[in-house]
């Protein structure tokens, strides 16, 4: 959905004659950049989904004490978010302070390898947050219902 929008957004700055350029986040201006922008996006949603899991995991095998756990857990989250500069820390860290808060900047992101470097950065994330759920699935005690 999150390409689509973009594709529609684009569409129709342009058919207003206005420029359009994504600002931060991954490149998104050939047909290579918006495939891997689709592939981003569904790691994207993996890795927040196994971050699901783990959260439900660590609760079922730590009761209350699981809480605690979230802020690890959210580790995954975080590094999908760097890689693809998406999300509430990309978007952070996306912005260059210069030299304060009202010359802020967000330049864009450019280039093919700048493309691979978050594809595999959010592919890291899934597979750390897999990892995760993996280890916390084999420590739940197994109780008959």
């Amino acid at each position: 959905m999150t390409t689509i929008a973009l594709l529609g957004e684009r569409a129709l700055s342009i058919s207003l004659g206005m420029t359009w350029r994504r600002l931060g986040a991954l490149p998104f201006d050939s047909p290579l950049t918006v495939l891997g922008t689709v592939v981003a996006e569904a790691l994207v949603i993996t890795t927040y989904l196994l971050f699901g899991a783990c959260v439900g995991a660590g609760f079922a095998r730590y009761r209350a004490w699981g809480t605690l756990l979230v802020v690890p857990f959210a580790l995954p989250a975080v590094l999908v978010d760097l890689a693809t500069r998406t999300g509430v820390v990309g978007s952070i860290a996306n912005v260059e302070l210069r030299p304060d808060i009202e010359h802020a900047e967000v330049p864009p992101s450019e280039g093919l390898l700048t493309m691979l470097l978050g594809l595999g950065g959010a592919a890291l994330a899934v597979v750390l947050a897999a990892l995760l759920l993996y280890a916390l699935l084999r420590t739940i005690p197994v109780r008959p219902s």
